[in-house]
Order: C-alpha cells, then sequence, then structure tokens
C-alpha cells in the first residue's frame, strides 16, 4: 500500500490569498503538482467548483489554532547536564551551563543564594535543592536573544 503525504490546511485562500480564520468553512481540492499531491484551498465566495486538474475535492472547516506544545525535558536530565559542565571553559559551555542554571532555578531545583565577584567577574552562587550540593556559575552577561539561542540549542541536543 502506498503512503501519501498530504499538507493540512494552509491558511490562505489559493485564489485571494485571504487569510482562513478558524471555523470558517473552506473548499479543498487535492490535485498533483509536479508528481507530488498538494491541497489547495479556497476561501467559500472563492469557489467556483473543482479545477480540471483536482484528483478529488471536499468542504470543510479550517481547524482552531493551535499552540505549539512546549518540549519536555525532565529535571534530573537537567542537572545531569549542568553538573557534567562543572569546570567547562569553553564560551559555549560556559553559556550553556549559565542558561542551565537559570532554568534549574525556574523549576526550583537550585536555589540562588548569592553572587560572588571574583577577578572580575560575577558568578551565582546556587544549592541543588535535594542535595544541598554548592555550585558556582560564571555570569557571562548574556543579553535576552542570546538566552533563547542558548535554550534552543539544549532543547535540540536533548530531544
Amino acid at each position: 500500500m502506498n503512503q501519501y503525504s498530504i499538507t493540512s490546511v494552509n491558511r490562505r485562500c489559493a485564489s485571494c490569498n485571504q487569510e482562513l480564520q478558524p471555523g470558517q468553512s473552506i473548499y479543498s481540492v487535492l490535485q498533483v503538482n509536479d508528481g507530488k499531491l498538494i491541497r489547495v484551498d479556497y476561501h467559500p465566495t472563492c469557489w467556483i467548483g473543482p479545477p480540471s486538474e483536482g484528483i478529488g475535492y471536499w468542504k470543510s472547516k479550517v481547524p482552531p489554532n493551535e499552540r505549539k506544545r512546549a518540549m519536555v525535558v525532565d529535571d534530573e536530565t537537567l542537572l545531569a547536564l549542568f553538573t557534567r559542565l562543572e569546570g567547562a571553559s569553553g564560551s559555549d559551555q560556559l553559556n550553556l551551563r549559565y542558561v542551565l542554571a537559570l532554568l534549574l532555578m525556574r523549576r526550583k531545583r537550585l536555589k540562588f543564594d548569592s553572587v560572588e565577584q571574583m577577578d572580575g567577574a560575577n558568578y551565582l552562587v546556587l544549592t541543588e535543592a535535594q542535595s544541598k550540593q554548592h555550585f558556582r556559575v560564571l555570569d557571562p552577561h548574556l543579553d535576552d536573544e542570546s538566552i533563547m539561542a542558548v535554550q534552543q540549542e539544549i532543547m535540540r541536543l536533548l530531544h
């Protein structure tokens, strides 16, 4: 049996390019384009019947917008990666460890104790909630955009 990959609603009318709203009735056509099956959606006011190149057509409604589900990574995995990076010296590794510390503080696995200054640098002093182990984490002074980029890299690494 052959399997075909057909896209879901693309949320734009193929004729007038108007945005198709969740819950709105639409007409969809399945057709072949460059040897591939594609789905083409139409706003009801643009529907004049199925095109001659269509294989099939149907009437449906635009599904509701769904929020993308966040990938879930357990605290133990994050803590293990954080611990493995202790003593790392590369800037990417230091950034990764810092962002992991922020995530683990947010999840209440690490508790903020203080900030220490040493050799002109700031270090977060943290305590692990269960083992009471202390950690010192260099603050690389990342901006919000850099923190988001490191978070995305963490999710890429763990999934």
